[in-house]
């Protein structure tokens, strides 16, 4: 955590380094390529990319942290008491810190402190004395510092920008240049995504092969939200539709019990330390009718089209298009569209921007979904990385139909 001034504290407490998640130097050519002078974020999914912090408050409770990066110079970062202490253990980037402060929430009175305690006591005192009373006073006083108080200043979060206590600065809604930033993938970030795409895809394989011991699609959301808690990461939906409800797939289902001779298709999306596995399957309860089969085989056959399509400089349209046009090609002439879609720390984590196109170290995930009235839904999707060497799937790859007995 910073030390203001670069003062150096009296405690031998050493935070745990975290390795940066953010390319700041491609983060700063982004933001002066849309005629930025500045970003600032302060919603969870960018404080984290930013900054590191990864304290449960974060992820719940808006306006925990603030992360103001420039088009020119070092970031700040803005927090709280709270916020501090909630980090003893761990020691941000980010090193030019501007505290919120408006009273302390843990007192430190005893005689005898652990070392981290300390720690945070002395940053704490060094901090206080140019603390701001809001968050939004501590955003105008780092612009201010940088020069930027009059600049053209990027927010994740739009309604942020008319609280700051600044007249000369001109706002920006920067959600899609904060998304073409963390598009591409740094390596520690395809790390934790191998990890989400591995722990999703399990977790949701051992719920949906339980379908024929479990009462009702309810029973096999919930499984699929324990299976992918036991491997650390955090359901955030199993969708599924049947035969039976007209191929309406984004309602659960709830009280539904699947049948011999179904076919269900199945979305599940999930995280592992914050990063998104976006896995989809069909899965049929004995043997497939051959329309089914044929349908998704010739799904599947677009899938491996639209992998061997995505290469950097590739415009989605034209992923899509290769995965269209092999699908009726191999059969499947009704086939309508599909969804390349870059993943990470969000569910879709590319600019909704027309003419996007793939690039090197981006995860893509190609979403193949069909639905039709009084037929149902068919669903394919893997995850895989783009590199400029070859594409490397995240997931397993195996695009069978999933047949239960």
């Amino acid at each position: 955590m910073g030390r203001p001034g670069g003062e150096a504290l009296s405690t031998t407490f050493t935070p745990r380094r975290i390795p940066p998640l953010a390319d700041f130097d491609r983060a700063r050519e982004e933001i002066r390529r849309h005629g930025l002078d500045a970003v600032v974020c302060s919603l969870a999914h960018n404080v984290h990319y930013f900054s590191g912090i990864d304290s449960p408050p974060l992820w719940h409770f808006p306006g925990y942290a603030t992360v103001i990066v420039p088009a020119q110079g070092e970031p700040a970062l803005i927090c709280s008491i709270l916020t501090l202490n909630s980090s003893a253990e761990m020691d941000p980037w980010i090193s030019d810190v501007y505290l919120v402060y408006r009273g302390d929430s843990i007192l430190y009175l005893a005689e005898e402190l652990l070392e981290s305690e300390r720690y945070i006591r002395e940053l704490r005192d060094a901090l206080v004395p140019t603390a701001s009373p809001t968050p939004y006073d501590a955003v105008a006083k780092a612009l201010t510092d940088r020069g930027l108080q009059n600049g053209k200043i990027g927010f994740d979060e739009p309604g942020m920008a008319g609280r700051i206590p600044l007249d000369g600065f001109l706002p920006f809604d920067a959600v899609d240049v904060l998304r073409s930033i963390r598009m591409i993938k740094t390596e520690p970030e395809i790390e934790k995504m191998r990890k989400a795409a591995v722990v999703n895809e399990e977790a949701a394989l051992e719920a949906v092969r339980l379908i024929p011991l479990l009462p009702t699609i309810e029973d096999v959301v919930a499984r699929y939200r324990s299976a992918i808690a036991l491997r650390g990461g955090e359901a955030k939906y199993l969708l599924t539709g049947s035969p039976h409800h007209t191929g309406t797939f984004q309602h659960q289902f709830k009280d539904y019990p699947a049948a011999p001779g179904d076919f269900l298709m199945v979305d599940a999306l999930g995280t592992w330390q914050h990063y998104h596995g976006d896995f989809g399957r069909t899965v049929s309860w004995g043997a497939p009718e051959a329309k089914v089969r044929r349908r998704f085989d010739a799904m599947r056959r677009g899938f491996e089209a639209g992998y061997e399509t995505a290469r950097p400089g590739v415009p989605f349209a034209e992923i899509s298009e290769a995965v269209r046009e092999t699908a009726r090609r191999e059969g499947f002439p009704e086939f309508v569209a599909t969804t390349p879609h870059s993943v990470g720390l969000e569910h879709t984590d590319n600019p909704r921007t027309p003419n996007q196109v793939a690039r090197a170290n981006m995860t893509m995930n190609i979403d193949i979904v069909y639905m039709e009235a009084g037929f149902g839904a068919l669903h394919l999707e893997d995850t895989f990385l783009i590199r400029e060497s070859g594409n490397e799937l995240l997931t397993s790859g195996k695009t069978e139909l999933i047949v239960l007995e």
